[in-house]
């Protein structure tokens, strides 16, 4: 019978098979036509998922991919589904799948539209200007941006003269967001070439049909709802920009009960998941039980999914500060998310974090942003590869990319070697707790015993050959097995406590 990747209602933590299963993955996001990833031929370092890649992958110990399966992609022109699309998109999903690598698809968006230098929206779904908003960048630029005649887009030179999250400040992209959050809004009211179209309702469409597409699938493990609300048009809304508690419980956990249960009717079997206000250096806050819990949607189908940034990093991903200052700020941060999932009583996941270049700096504050995690906590690191990715730290003429390989296909050391650092991948019952140190090379693994015989894995990545030579069984009865790229821990007892420490 089919398993799908289910949440368990204590632990809050994911199950697959009955066993317990933690998520170390990779952001997989094409924003540019025709958004999605090669998938045939040579494996190269910017645009492919081949089977070259999937075996690194598998290699590697990724069992997880964020995938941005876009709204232009499904929806190219209005009421009108690109099935092609969707197939390969699935085509994919499933040969990930078969590979014991499981999917997020992630409604992905930076500032809303290929208008603003973004993109996120169908072209025919947002217009360009608005009467009642400024020009665009206004007022991040003084001047606005001149728009090509026939496309009115962006030359894209102009887009990089600020780092992009800026632009969110921008009146125009603003309004949009504030728009998409509001179920009446027609957005092209005051446009120059008025039509009738509720964008929200578009919205609605795109995610009844890709639920549709994939509720039976059980590669797919849930679905992004958005990437990174904004709040608003912050000149107009200030109290939002201000507090973006009122924000998260006033505008996006209504947004998000809309969207919710137009995916819910389609499709039960998968787990949806919201992130809070972007911005949000407060706790961010939503009902207990998770937005759902007001439109009849179990607490088990609902994960609260948030990144993890410094948000003192210059254009080129390095930090402005010292390494340990950033180390603060992501601490900080991430035990204010912490705090407000366990309020909610939710599954939490960390489907963004990194964007980092490979240099010695950078690889410190990876190592302790995967540390930060390393108690079950499941993540996607930004990202597999640069998809020539249009908004983001980096820009192409950059000798450094926020993904895993370098143009000549060599592999980004210091930052692979930190993320994919061996860990309790699959394991044969309950966990307690895990936790590496990167100096001493040690894994710390402690777990209650599912049934006998049953087996948890570790994966030893291609930069950690070698490490797992000792291992030290402080208590309870299981086998360890060895091979050169896993180790497999075996129960040779039920329901007693496991410790044991690996180096």
């Amino acid at each position: 019978s089919i398993q799908y990747v289910k949440i368990d209602s204590k632990s809050k933590q994911y199950m697959i098979n009955g066993k317990q299963i933690v998520f170390h993955g990779v952001n997989v996001v094409n924003k540019l036509f025709p958004y999605t990833p090669i998938t045939t031929g040579e494996m190269d370092y910017n645009t492919t998922v081949v089977d070259a890649d999937i075996k690194f992958m598998v290699r590697n110990g990724i069992n997880f991919v964020r995938l941005g399966v876009m709204w232009p992609g499904v929806y190219p022109e209005a009421d009108k589904v690109n099935q092609t699309y969707l197939d390969e998109m699935e085509a994919l999903i499933n040969k990930l799948g078969q590979n014991g690598i499981y999917t997020l698809v992630d409604l992905h968006q930076d500032l809303l539209s290929t208008y603003f230098c973004g993109e996120g929206i169908p072209d025919w779904a947002v217009p360009y200007e608005i009467s009642s908003a400024q020009a665009f960048p206004k007022p991040v630029m003084p001047k606005s941006y001149e728009r090509d005649p026939i496309t009115h887009k962006i030359d894209r030179k102009l887009c990089l003269q600020k780092n992009f999250a800026q632009y969110y400040n921008s009146d125009l992209v603003g309004d949009i967001m504030e728009c998409l959050f509001n179920s009446t809004c027609n957005p092209f009211v005051n446009a120059s070439e008025p039509k009738v179209l509720i964008l929200q309702d578009e919205l609605k469409k795109y995610w009844q049909t890709v639920a549709k597409q994939f509720k039976d699938n059980e590669y797919v493990m849930g679905y992004d709802i958005i990437n990174e609300p904004f709040p608003g048009n912050k000149v107009k809304h200030p109290e939002y920009a201000r507090n973006s508690t009122k924000f998260d419980l006033e505008v996006l956990q209504p947004f998000y009960q809309e969207i919710m249960k137009v995916i819910y009717q389609e499709d039960q079997n998968h787990i949806m998941f919201f992130e809070p206000t972007t911005t949000e250096m407060s706790e961010a806050h939503f009902d207990v039980n998770g937005p759902g819990a007001a439109v009849d949607i179990p607490n088990e189908k609902q994960g609260f999914a948030f990144h993890v940034y410094c948000e003192i990093i210059n254009e080129k991903g390095e930090p402005i500060f010292p390494v340990t200052l950033c180390k603060l700020v992501d601490r900080k941060w991430y035990q204010r998310r912490i705090s407000a999932g366990n309020k909610m009583q939710l599954n939490m996941m960390v489907n963004e974090f990194g964007a980092l270049p490979n240099t010695k700096a950078m690889s410190e504050i990876l190592e302790s942003e995967v540390k930060l995690m390393a108690n079950q906590m499941s993540w996607a690191y930004w990202a597999y590869k640069p998809f020539g990715d249009i908004t983001t730290a980096f820009n192409e003429g950059d000798k450094e990319n926020e993904g895993l390989f370098y143009p000549d296909m060599q592999i980004q050391e210091l930052k692979m070697k930190a993320l994919f650092y061996p860990y309790l991948r699959l394991c044969a019952g309950k966990i307690i707790d895990t936790d590496f140190d990167f100096e001493t090379q040690e894994l710390k693994i402690q777990f209650t015993q599912g049934k006998y015989g049953q087996q948890s894995e570790i994966t030893i990545g291609q930069l950690w050959i070698g490490w797992g030579k000792v291992v030290n069984i402080e208590s309870g009865n299981v086998k360890v097995l060895k091979n050169a790229n896993k180790i497999i821990i075996v129960n040779l007892k039920e329901h007693q406590e496991v410790k044991l420490t690996i180096k």
